[in-house]
């Protein structure tokens, strides 16, 4: 039997394969402002040296699959895939796509360090099982790292952009989320013990906001996860975050978590637009309803529930002891929101 390269690339050279007709398959003919995908050559002293493709990615109706990037070896380490790579970003972005991803060998390291290199991050691995039955191929496993990168769209100054949420907004995140809590501070020391103990809970290891990229699942595509977390950016500046979990107490319903919003770019419409991504996407899952939590002393956070159509449950007054986080003797309040789909 042959080895699994030359299988592979018998599948994309052969009849029916993306590379066995590039100009019908990449749709050469069209116009570059009609045509959804395209392939570009390199060429050095009339010689063609390299060459990389583009297609609708199947996965992100909002991106853009990088494919079959090739540099001939004796030209490899001038430039020449980071030029390749830069015609190509430059068209995904004139085309209003979101973000480039794509796939290769889990064994192929200079390519991964190339593109980590010229800024995409490892977003899923998996490995694939092959055998005759299956797909034709021999017995065995091969390893496919899957890289993603999100595109900066040429915007005027002000304009804001939701995005999920990827491994080097976790800094800026995790400061909004403290920030907030501690506007209630003034409320008096018991409430200052309470959030103080409530942000350590959820930032130390083991909180839902200590490694949101694990926790929220960001690495499965958001087909797949059963989870969430998007951030809202603002001239390149992250101001806000928003989470979703499944339900823990509705089996049709989706739990909206760690709303936060920059104090200075409040009241501005950003965690409504937080809301309308998250909302769309429960939608899309099939949700029926959406529920979330809040201290009762954050009006200004209710305020805004009720406005996106949210309608209060119930409130809870928890009590606190000693023995739960070394908090007084005590108790605050819960507010439970629910807004059906």
């Amino acid at each position: 039997m042959k080895p699994l390269e030359v299988l592979y690339l018998d599948t994309i050279l052969g009849p029916g394969g993306d590379m066995s007709n590039i100009y019908e398959y990449f749709k050469i003919g069209e116009s570059e402002a009609d045509s959804d995908r395209n392939f570009w050559v390199a060429e050095k002293d009339g010689e063609v040296v390299g060459g990389v493709g583009v297609i609708p990615s199947p996965e992100y109706v909002d991106g853009a699959e990088l494919i079959r990037m090739s540099v001939k070896a004796s030209c490899r380490g001038h430039g020449i895939a980071g030029k390749l790579m830069d015609v190509l970003i430059s068209w995904a972005i004139g085309k209003g796509y979101n973000r480039v991803v794509l796939s290769t060998g889990g064994q192929w390291e200079e390519a991964k360090r190339f593109y980590t290199k010229h800024g995409f991050h490892l977003y899923k691995e998996k490995c694939i099982n092959t055998s005759p039955e299956l797909n034709g191929l021999p017995e065995g496993v091969f390893p496919v790292s899957y890289y993603m990168k999100l595109l900066t769209q040429v915007s005027t100054p002000g304009t804001l952009h939701i995005r999920r949420f990827i491994p080097s907004d976790q800094e800026a995140i995790s400061a909004i989320f403290k920030a907030g809590f501690s506007l209630y501070f003034e409320k008096g020391e018991y409430i200052e013990r309470v959030q103080t103990w409530f942000l350590q809970m959820k930032l130390e290891p083991g909180g839902d906001m200590h490694d949101i990229y694990e926790y929220f699942k960001i690495g499965e595509s958001e087909a797949d996860s059963d989870r969430n977390f998007w951030v809202a950016e603002k001239d390149g500046e992250v101001v806000g975050g928003v989470g979703v979990i499944p339900s823990p107490e509705y089996v049709d319903g989706a739990e909206l978590i760690r709303m936060s919003v920059k104090a200075s770019c409040r009241g501005h419409g950003i965690a409504g637009k937080l809301m309308d991504v998250l909302i769309s996407w429960a939608i899309g899952k099939g949700y029926k309803r959406v529920v979330l939590s809040t201290g009762t002393i954050m009006e200004q956070a209710k305020r805004t529930y009720l406005k996106y159509g949210f309608h209060l449950v119930e409130e809870k007054m928890i009590k606190t002891t000693k023995e739960i986080g070394n908090l007084p003797d005590g108790e605050f309040g819960v507010s439970y929101y629910m807004k059906e789909l």
